[in-house]
């Protein structure tokens, strides 16, 4: 996309960057391809990005539900790389998913399947 080195064109990707955040009802994968894909244009002017900077707007970039997610990441004592928060944040985004799009009805729920296995020792004495 980018092929001269231009500081116009350097400041524009910088802010552009900077300022990513998840659209409502964007994907995780789709949110880590638009960082990406800008990482790229500015490795195509030279910008070169580090891996931890990378990393801290991404987990930036997430959507409010994610807050509690995002600042269990930040409270560690090691952030994960960018792949990593990207598999992290792929497994929270399906938990989030399951949790608040019930099945069909035909998969038990947690508290279905304690209740049922409840009863299966007969009546109390």
């Amino acid at each position: 996309m980018f092929k001269v080195n231009n500081a116009n064109q350097i400041l524009f990707l910088k802010n552009k960057l900077k300022n990513i955040n998840m659209d409502k009802g964007e994907s995780i994968q789709s949110h880590f391809m638009r960082i990406m894909q800008i990482k790229k244009d500015r490795l195509t002017i030279g910008e070169v990005i580090a891996h931890r900077e990378l990393t801290l707007i991404a987990l930036g970039g997430l959507s409010r539900p994610r807050d509690v997610f995002t600042t269990t990441i930040i409270n560690n004592d090691r952030i994960p790389g960018f792949n990593e928060l990207l598999a992290r944040c792929t497994q929270e985004e399906t938990r989030m998913m399951e949790r608040y799009n019930p099945s069909n009805g035909n998969e038990p729920t947690p508290f279905s399947t304690h209740a049922k296995r409840k009863n299966n020792f007969g009546p109390r004495r």
